[in-house]
């Protein structure tokens, strides 16, 4: 798009113009399937993903200054992944209160039907995976541990030995889960 279109268009819309947001935002869609096609929401379905990357373009829009040397196209991009981020971030918070409401294993059976019936489901699901992923954990190596340990905390396998040890836990975890 021409940059005295877009910043006709930008005024317009920042005024109130649906029209003019709307063809904005049409030009600017295919990055809010990009980054649904990379990240997972928990019960986010199309209908929210472009709701959030309205609201984001919106606000994007209102902040944007040509001034500083990035296109429109790459700072709402940049404000959206940001925005998808801050709902995983609390997303996994709310599954993180899991960790504080945990009953131990003392606990009478007899009474463990009613605590999970006053769970959310999500709360089920994340005691579910968790115990999964440290049955699975047992299964490697102390080295393997320690790189699935690192993997899982996002960090950059760069060693050989490490990028080696993570394609034996990916076939391992194959193995355990997919193809048991």
């Amino acid at each position: 798009m021409r940059e005295d279109i877009f910043n006709l268009l930008k005024e317009r819309a920042v005024k109130g113009c649906s029209i003019s947001f709307d063809y904005i935002f049409e030009t600017y869609k295919p990055v809010v399937y990009r980054a649904k096609k990379v990240y997972y929401l928990f019960h986010y379905e199309t209908d929210d993903w472009l709701q959030e990357g309205r609201i984001i373009c919106f606000k994007s829009l209102q902040t944007y200054d040509a001034k500083k040397g990035a296109t429109f196209g790459s700072y709402f991009r940049m404000n959206f992944k940001n925005h998808v981020f801050s709902l995983i971030r609390r997303q996994e918070a709310y599954k993180r209160k899991v960790d504080k409401e945990c009953v131990s294993c003392g606990v009478d059976v007899g009474v463990m039907p009613q605590v999970v019936e006053d769970r959310p489901l999500e709360t089920i699901k994340y005691v579910f995976y968790k115990e999964n992923a440290l049955l699975f954990a047992e299964s490697l190596s102390d080295y393997e541990r320690e790189v699935f340990v690192k993997y899982t905390l996002e960090e950059e396998c760069k060693m050989l030995k490490e990028k080696r040890a993570l394609t034996r836990i990916k076939k391992k975890f194959v193995h355990h889960y997919i193809n048991p």
